[in-house]
């Protein structure tokens, strides 16, 4: 029987029925089997690299199979070198093998060339493995706080149990047995299999908490066994076993806050100074009692702020001057190497040392709310405790801080009236106590508190209750009065514009005009197209716009704003003292009842101070403000530069910086009307919200709450705000501040019946409308809500075109990316015509029905030929999809109309509203 055929030959290519054979003699084949093996190898390598990134193997799987893998390559190609007897078979390394034979594998050979496995780089001098330390107890401490400040949501907590899981993968120093590592994994599956949106229970809160302690625990125990790799914790009284250790007073943070001070010790391990381990010679140093600079690396065990040495040096690097040497914040370091001008980095450093030093603000402030014969740390008792907490606002575990003056100064700052200590390190804080309380015994409250062995904090489901010294915040009622007879309510509007859409300013300011109002307009310095179209409304009687050179560039997030209120209130209060209420508005809102009734509601509820609290957890609010933070605006940026403490003796509040102010806390606010003592609140917590992101957000609520108006307070801010926080919420403002935040989403047409379902609320304006995005829904809630009527000159085709400013040639500069693109649209429609471009003015997004139609150009034409210079508007359109090609341009088609510049934007202050009036030509393909 014949041999089976391995092969098809055709039977028109008889040559293909010869034997291929590989190589000519045995010394040629064993040849080719020492570069078989040389590329299986290194194939090997790259597949292990791989298996190790996706998780697939251990840390010591890994190290001992690369490692064996690394030796056997070595060898191999050694022996490939031996063999090559001819020029042309020699390499001169393993990349030229590689290319050779064409083998990709840019993972294993990045590992040939290191020459050890990933995982032994990452102890390399113990650098990369510490800062990995520090990321996993960082991780611990960010999630732990989540839980216990009850963020139970999965979006919430995923991100950080999987960066805390990938970390722990990268360290090589934990062993299989290391139990953590597997609980972690367990819980990270199960939210991966839960909706975004869902919520962990209670019970599983607390089970992930107690896992999550458990495995801290456990990695700090293998972190001392490991005493030759990482310098183990202080001793009693510093005695670090042989290592320098020295004890440096600190802001101990527990619980998201940082305003406890305490002394920590710090194992120092001494290592030079070099630009490998800091930038420009920042070691973490810290100095003995005999000021010897020492250059070294800290390790601490505990989340505590490292500090960096600013020395006379460091300052000449940078050419710098002014600032006082000392320590500064970590982050401020971060800051500076981030930051362009000299005046920005020697504020920031200034701004450092003083935080560092705790001289930045003040460390306590009186408050001037009623507190009802309370007093602060008075005791009420023992009481009995259960599942049904007898304080259950709020609380926080202080395993080391815990003590009864701290859990109420906890407690006070978010405005709760009580405090209870309980379990020796559990805080709890309350509004109300428990309806049916029984009292004990006080030696039943007899365990020793976390932070001070001469104390108790209550015991196993005992609590010990104090009073905070505060009566809470106070919330008033409000009226609402449909009453028809007429108001005589007097509003200040405080409009502060931003942007290039002046034709929405101008609209909004006509549905909210009357002679009786006032109205103070601050346009942001960079607005400059919005000034210039505004700044005509200056001569009215009762419309005051912020002249050049007092205008300020107002941020997102930025302190700026702060200083822009209460600039306003100032004016306010001066030009136009009859004012009831201060109102502040921003061009993208939009009322959405009638000036009337907002006359009629205001004028009885008269003294009446609108502000919306947050709604949430007080202490969860804060945090996620970062007012634990120091923040600094330089640049037109908001830099995080370092941690912070709370000034202590007030209640802190805060929500929404929408407001509804009546005079007398607006004309105490400006400075009428405060009496002796009062001073020293306002400029306290000026000066401590002048390093604050969100600023407008607490200070005015924070002020309020402490001041002899307290109980004035509406938890209300009379308008319908459209937050999807799901959707609108995230990091878009990286560029601007080191921080996150949210921003509302836009109001459309399918929105219409929500809005009119407020007609019968205490809402009378609404955020965000964009005529960019839904210019309908504006016309629906101007016709049929507001029953305006369309301006005379106006048909109904012009209420469904929308026009917005991208570029002025006497504003923007000619960097414009899209500038080529306009006067290349600009000569063709010359061209069409027949004429000679000479300028190009302005350019315009031109919307029809929601629908961006194309640009609308501006230009001049004529010129020294025709030696006549007119005006032509241009509309240009794509009418098809294209690529750029060189027939790009030709895929555009533009539509000409003739007008002179005045006909252009004319009527636009009588009618507020931005009308083109010109009388349209042919179209011309």
């Amino acid at each position: 029987m014949a041999a089976q055929a391995w092969y098809s030959p055709s039977p028109e290519r008889p040559e293909l029925q010869e034997e291929v054979r590989l190589s000519r003699n045995a010394k040629e084949r064993e040849k080719y089997d020492k570069q078989a093996d040389l590329y299986a190898a290194i194939n090997t390598l790259q597949c292990l690299e791989q298996a190790y990134v996706r998780d697939c193997v251990t840390p010591e799987e890994y190290t001992s199979n690369c490692s064996k893998l690394l030796t056997q390559i070595k060898l191999a190609f050694k022996l490939v070198q031996d063999d090559s007897d001819v020029q042309s078979d020699s390499f001169q390394n393993i990349e030229s093998f590689m290319e050779r034979f064409k083998l990709d594998a840019k993972s294993a050979l990045e590992r040939i060339k290191d020459g050890r496995p990933i995982t032994i780089l990452d102890d390399k001098g113990n650098r990369k493995a510490m800062n990995a330390i520090a990321e996993i107890v960082s991780l611990f401490i960010t999630v732990m706080d989540k839980l216990r400040l009850k963020f139970y949501a999965n979006d919430e907590l995923q991100g950080e149990v999987r960066e805390l899981l990938e970390t722990m993968s990268r360290l090589s120093l934990l062993p299989n047995s290391y139990s953590g590592r597997e609980k972690i994994a367990t819980w990270l599956r199960k939210m991966e299999e839960m909706p975004a949106s869902a919520e962990l229970t209670e019970d599983e809160a607390r089970q992930l908490l107690f896992d999550l302690e458990q495995s801290h625990n456990e990695f700090s125990r293998i972190l001392k066994e490991h005493s030759g790799f990482f310098p183990t914790i202080c001793e009693k009284e510093c005695g670090c076993g042989g290592l320098e250790c020295w004890r440096v007073s600190v802001n101990r943070e527990f619980g998201g806050f940082s305003y406890f001070g305490r002394s920590v010790c710090y194992a120092i391990v001494i290592m030079p100074v070099s630009s490998e381990h800091f930038w420009l010679g920042w070691g973490t140093t810290l100095l003995r009692e005999s000021e010897i600079e020492v250059s070294s690396f800290a390790v601490p065990f505990i989340n505590e702020p490292i500090y960096y040495n600013l020395t006379e040096e460091i300052l000449v690097r940078l050419e710098l001057e002014n600032v006082d040497l000392g320590l500064v914040g970590r982050d401020a370091v971060s800051a500076v190497q981030r930051a362009s001008s000299k005046a920005c980095k020697t504020e920031i450093l200034r701004s450092s040392r003083k935080a560092v030093d705790e001289n930045l603000h003040a460390n306590f402030l009186p408050s001037f709310c009623p507190s009802h014969g309370r007093k602060i740390g008075r005791f009420l008792g023992c009481f009995q405790d259960g599942r049904n907490r007898f304080l259950n606002d709020t609380h926080v575990v202080l395993k080391t801080e815990n003590t009864p003056k701290n859990c109420v100064s906890y407690c006070r700052l978010g405005g709760y009236v009580y405090a209870g200590v309980q379990y020796g390190t559990e805080c709890w804080c309350g509004t109300h106590l428990s309806n049916n309380p029984v009292p004990l015994e006080s030696s039943r409250c007899d365990m020793t508190c976390s932070g001070d062995p001469t104390s108790t904090c209550g015991g196993f489901y005992t609590i010990a209750v104090y009073e905070t010294g505060t009566n809470g915040i106070p919330f008033s009622d409000d009226i609402f009065d449909s009453r028809n007879e007429e108001s005589s309510t007097r509003v200040a509007f405080m409009l502060l514009f931003n942007g290039r859409n002046y034709r929405q300013a101008f609209r909004l300011l006509k549905n909210i005009y009357s002679p009786r109002h006032f109205y103070y307009l601050h346009i942001d310095e960079r607005a400059e197209l919005m000034f210039n179209a505004l700044k005509v409304l200056n001569g009215t009687r009762n419309i005051f716009v912020v002249p050049e050179g007092r205008r300020r560039s107002s941020i997102w997030g930025g302190a700026s704003l702060l200083t822009v209120v209460l600039e306003g209130f100032q004016v306010i209060c001066e030009v136009f003292p009859e004012f009831d209420f201060v109102l502040n508005l921003s061009e993208s809102d939009f009322p959405i009842r009638k000036l009337s009734d907002l006359e009629d509601y205001l004028s009885v509820n008269r003294g009446k101070n609108f502000l919306r609290s947050h709604g949430s957890q007080p202490h969860e609010f804060f945090n996620k403000q970062g007012l634990s933070y120091v923040f600094l605006e330089c640049e037109r940026r908001m830099w995080n530069i370092g941690k912070d403490r709370y000034i202590a003796g007030i209640t802190y509040d805060g929500g929404s910086d929408w407001f509804v102010l009546s005079s007398p806390f607006v004309k105490y606010v400006a400075s009428e009307g405060r009496v002796l003592g009062e001073e020293e609140l306002f400029t306290g917590l000026r000066q401590f919200f002048a390093y604050k992101l969100l600023p407008v957000e607490v200070f005015l609520h924070t002020l309020l709450a402490n001041s002899a108006l307290c109980a004035t307070r509406v938890n209300a801010h009379l308008r319908a705000i459209n937050w999807q926080r799901r959707k609108s919420c995230g990091c878009k403002s990286k560029k601007i501040v080191d921080w996150c935040g949210c921003s509302p989403s836009i109001y459309r047409q399918r929105d219409f019946e929500r809005i009119s379902y407020f007609s019968a609320k205490n809402v009378f304006f609404g955020r965000k409308f964009d005529p960019t995005v839904d210019l309908m829904i504006i016309n629906m809630v101007e016709r049929d809500i507001l029953e305006n009527s369309l301006d005379a000159s106006s048909d109904e085709t012009n209420m469904l075109t929308y026009w917005e400013n991208v570029y002025d040639a006497n504003i923007d500069e000619s960097k414009n990316s899209n500038l080529l693109l306009w006067k290349i649209l600009a000569r063709l429609s010359c061209g069409a015509l027949g004429t000679s471009f000479d300028k190009l003015l302005s350019v315009h997004n031109y919307y029809f029905k929601d629908f961006w139609m194309g640009y609308l150009l501006r230009m001049n034409v004529g010129g020294e030929e025709s030696k006549e210079i007119e005006a032509l508007a241009s509309l240009a359109t794509v009418v098809e999809d294209f690529t750029f090609t060189d027939r790009t341009f030709a895929d555009f088609r533009t539509r000409h109309q003739m007008c002179s510049f005045e006909n252009f934007i004319v009527s636009t202050v009588q009618n507020f509203i931005l009308g083109l009036e010109c009388s349209r030509a042919s179209s011309n393909d």
